[in-house]
């Protein structure tokens, strides 16, 4: 014997649950139809940990030195060891007075990541920049400056080197110096150029 069909009332709410579990469901079945990052079994993050690991234990050997946060590097150019190296790159350091010239020097951050300036300026060997010519104003170039913890930078920037007529003795000098986003210095150096003659 068959047994009659009930006649069922579709009552709003049960619909209505009924339709979000359905929908839920895809959702859920299409989430793991995405492909993932395979964060948790990618070889390169074992590695990157196993490396975080190695850098904890050598921040915590009593042997070890620490380094500086900020480094300018010395280029090496057959044979000469110099700080600074004016563009188009030449084997020695000149620069001609009265002339822009561009300079590039390489710059590492050994503890964190920087975001600061570069400062460079043509300087008297006590740091005060030097007078342009026959006027009072100083000119100083600032320029961005990241660099990412541990990775060599080559920095480059611009410099005039002012005409000293009549002025002997003080040999001008070229002024580096990082600082960060707040105006504190990080490092400065300064570099004694080889002067080039007017003729050259």
């Amino acid at each position: 014997m068959k047994r009659p069909l009930r006649e069922t009332n579709s009552d709003p709410v049960q619909l209505r649950r009924l339709t979000l579990a359905l929908g839920l469901f895809a959702v859920l079945l299409g989430a793991l139809a995405l492909p993932g990052c395979s964060g948790c079994w990618n070889p390169f993050t074992r590695q990157s940990a196993q490396k975080d690991d190695e850098e904890d234990k050598d921040k915590n050997d009593p042997k070890r030195k620490p380094k500086p946060d900020f480094e300018f590097f010395e280029l090496q150019k057959n044979g000469k060891r110099q700080q600074l190296e004016a563009l188009p790159s030449d084997d020695l350091m000149a620069l001609k007075p009265g002339h822009w010239a561009s300079v590039r020097q390489p710059a590492r951050a050994n503890n964190f990541n920087f975001n600061g300036d570069l400062l460079t300026a043509a300087t008297d060997s006590s740091g005060r920049p030097l007078n342009l010519e026959r006027t009072l104003y100083r000119l100083q170039m600032t320029r961005p400056a990241a660099l990412p913890k541990g990775q060599t930078k080559q920095l480059e920037s611009l410099v005039f080197v002012p005409r000293r007529e009549g002025r002997q003795g003080n040999r001008p000098m070229v002024l580096s110096r990082l600082r960060s986003r707040g105006g504190g210095s990080a490092i400065e150096e300064s570099f004694a150029p080889a002067l080039m003659e007017p003729f050259q």
